[in-house]
């Protein structure tokens, strides 16, 4: 009866086990899963060419680390970044988009909070005010005189390749490093495999309870 006594508990414990371990192990794996997913980054979109040579908002606050997509609606157009007091030609190392054609669109993380002068190098579109600014300064410097200097000069220029950005389908977005359109996918990925991994370690444990449970009863059968 002692043997008996002792090979109860043992059973009930195990069966316990195998009842409730399961569940507790996938509950837990399911809320790391949740906390490890980061918020996706905010995207604001600026419409190119919508209606005429403008862009549309022509100036945006955007914090550091944001998103902002330019969809080309109309015609052929660029993005370009300039420098204040150099109107309608390309600053060093800028953000240029290339020549892109209605439909497609060109993404770009803002990486500080100094002011990103722009404009639109094809043909004329410069000199006709089709300008923008990301982060105007609170004062000095304006939209308003940024356009004013585009349409006195008599030319545009234009960076020889694409940087600062990536063209592609809406949030293909680049990271702070330039390009990071893989990134969320990829903690998607391994979110996904931890999770599978937790849920298979869970049965391993229920699978182990009731094992025990079995044991029991038969040890308390034996005796």
């Amino acid at each position: 009866m002692v043997q008996i006594s002792f090979a109860l508990p043992l059973a009930l414990a195990g069966f316990a086990a195998a009842q409730y371990g399961a569940p507790a192990a996938a509950s837990s794996a399911s809320s790391a899963s949740s906390a490890s997913s980061a918020a996706p980054a905010s995207v604001q979109t600026v419409t190119v060419g919508a209606g005429g040579l403008t862009f549309s908002p022509d100036s945006i606050t955007a914090p550091q680390g944001s998103q902002i997509e330019f969809h080309f609606a109309e015609q052929t157009h660029d993005v370009v970044q300039g420098t204040f007091g150099k109107a309608c030609q390309p600053s060093t190392d800028g953000i240029y988009s290339g020549m892109l054609a209605p439909g497609k669109v060109f993404s770009i993380t803002v990486n500080g909070t100094d002011p990103i002068w722009l404009y639109c190098s094809v043909q004329n579109h410069c000199q006709s005010g089709m300008v923008a600014v990301i982060n105007p300064p609170s004062s000095g410097d304006s939209l308003d005189a940024w356009r004013s200097a585009s349409t006195g000069t008599s030319s545009s220029s234009q960076p020889k390749a694409v940087s600062g950005g990536v063209q592609g389908p809406a949030s293909n977005l680049p990271s702070s490093s330039g390009g990071s359109s893989t990134s969320s996918g990829a903690a998607g990925g391994s979110s996904s495999t931890g999770s599978a991994k937790s849920e298979a370690a869970g049965r391993g444990w229920a699978m182990a309870g009731v094992m025990g449970g079995v044991a029991g009863v038969v040890a308390a059968m034996m005796a």
